[in-house]
């Protein structure tokens, strides 16, 4: 299977990439954040999974898993969410 020969699957999987991870920095600069905890893993794991299927997903500079976005640090380590908040850099 490939994108030409499933538009809509296409269509849908860039737009579930577009849409932001918890924590992620919105336009504004401010982490997007959703109310249900339960909504928040489900979205977050459909959004890892769209990047993952177009190629846009990245991986951490720390433990190098696969990640739906990373985090710019000031000494220019780029490291995920998990990574930060363990208190890496």
């Amino acid at each position: 299977m490939n994108a030409a020969s499933q538009p809509a699957l296409l269509r849908f999987v860039q737009e579930v990439s577009r849409m932001l991870h918890e924590g992620e920095p919105g336009k504004d600069g401010e982490s997007f954040d959703r109310p249900s905890e339960d909504a928040i893993a489900t979205l977050n794991q459909l959004i890892l999974e769209a990047r993952q299927l177009l190629g846009t997903a990245e991986n951490c500079g720390e433990c190098g898993e696969s990640v739906p976005y990373i985090i710019a640090c000031p000494d220019g380590t780029e490291i995920c969410q998990g990574c930060f908040d363990a208190g890496q850099h």
